[in-house]
């Protein structure tokens, strides 16, 4: 839900990011949900 959430944030701006920015963002607000690059870009594919 975490990744929902950061992505309706970044929508709502109308911004867009890379899934690298998105892994850091996360990162940044929730160090304990990611651990790694790859999980992010499996639960956002």
């Amino acid at each position: 839900w975490k990744v929902i959430e950061l992505c309706y944030q970044i929508i709502s701006k109308d911004k867009r990011v890379t899934q690298r920015e998105l892994f850091y963002k996360l990162l940044c607000d929730s160090p304990d949900y990611f651990s790694s690059q790859s999980q992010v870009n499996r639960s956002i594919q």
